[in-house]
């Protein structure tokens, strides 16, 4: 449930996009998919090149080495664009690269198993800009 605005019934901004704290196992770009790193033993680590991780979201900014702290959107409308391996049409599902660090279209060779979200608007270059996305593998870290 959203908070009530000055007692109203409406929902305030936050509860449409969710953004977490990580610490970077690896130097991550921005717009970026990361996931999870299973090698630390920890859901406060993540990593963009685990071709076998969970997903988490969209990098919101970079990291620059391992130990940084780093911002992930894990639910929402994006905020930021996100790097992809080519187009998207609307409604298409993401679901993370076989190699890591992009969104990809479902299907193909792409794996199925690790969902992302989906696109929300057309986009025909290899990113899709912010509020083109929306990420919906986040509610697992609630």
């Amino acid at each position: 449930m959203g908070r009530p605005i000055n007692g109203g019934l409406g929902y305030v901004a936050q509860d449409l996009t969710v953004v977490e704290t990580f610490i970077a196992s690896e130097a991550i770009v921005k717009g970026d998919v990361v996931m999870f790193d299973l090698t630390n033993k920890s859901l406060y680590h993540c990593s963009q090149s685990d071709a076998n991780g969970i997903p988490i979201g969209v990098a919101q900014e970079a990291a620059a080495a391992s130990g940084d702290h780093i911002k992930v959107q894990t639910y929402g409308i994006g905020i930021k664009a996100i790097t992809t391996g080519g187009s998207a049409n609307v409604g298409a599902a993401l679901v993370c690269g076989a190699a890591g660090a992009s969104a990809e279209v479902a299907g193909g060779t792409e794996p199925t198993n690790r969902p992302l979200g989906w696109a929300f608007a057309l986009d025909t270059s290899t990113a899709l800009a912010a509020g083109d996305y929306v990420i919906t593998c986040g509610p697992i870290l609630r």
